[in-house]
């Protein structure tokens, strides 16, 4: 099991929704946490909104931004940051990696949403590296599970079931509407690993 950390200024926002969407992804198999340098009193209203959307449906209003330390830093295998700059803490040994990622604060909905959904596409790959690197350092079927049980990995974004240790699982480009959609569809994104049409939110899903 890895341990990722999501970094940034205020953990109000973008690591908020990286981590609820990193847990959800990982199902069990991989611990997300977050932390911010400056943290905010609250999540920002916007984020804990279109977190609550259909096919997310992830409640962030009773999370609590906690300052960044280094002792939480320890903790983590990879460190995800996003706009903290130097006043991350450098651990030795632990990977670290940077999403460049606006802040969510005071945008409008649609550009939360896109900025959600981007989120949604970095974790999706991410636990599936993760999931690899498991996969190849542990004589057990998948990141630990008993011999014999069925490891089930879930989407990101629409929380669509997938096998983590499938070498033929889908992985179709990120965003954009699925090839077989028609051109005017309403279609906001393609699932990362199902291939799933998300209508954008207010619209009626395609026939």
């Amino acid at each position: 099991m890895a341990t990722a950390l999501f970094v940034c200024l205020h953990n109000a926002g973008r690591s908020q929704m990286s981590a609820a969407l990193f847990e959800r992804a990982a199902g069990g198999r991989h611990r997300g946490i977050s932390a911010g340098t400056t943290p905010a009193d609250r999540v920002h209203p916007e984020v804990v909104a279109v977190m609550r959307e259909p096919g997310f449906e992830i409640d962030l209003s009773d999370r609590v931004p906690q300052l960044l330390t280094t002792a939480l830093a320890e903790q983590a295998d990879v460190v995800v940051t996003m706009g903290c700059g130097d006043a991350c803490p450098y651990i030795p040994g632990t990977r670290y990696i940077d999403w460049q990622l606006t802040d969510p604060k005071g945008l409008p909905a649609d550009e939360v949403r896109r900025i959600r959904d981007d989120i949604a596409d970095r974790v999706n790959a991410l636990v599936r590296e993760l999931d690899d690197a498991d996969a190849g350092s542990s004589a057990m079927p998948h990141s630990g599970a008993p011999s014999g049980e069925n490891v089930v990995a879930r989407c990101a974004r629409c929380g669509a079931e997938y096998d983590p240790a499938a070498t033929d699982a889908p992985t179709p480009p990120r965003g954009g509407a699925a090839p077989d959609a028609p051109a005017d569809a309403d279609v906001a994104a393609r699932c990362t690993f199902c291939g799933a049409q998300r209508p954008v939110p207010g619209t009626a899903s395609p026939e």
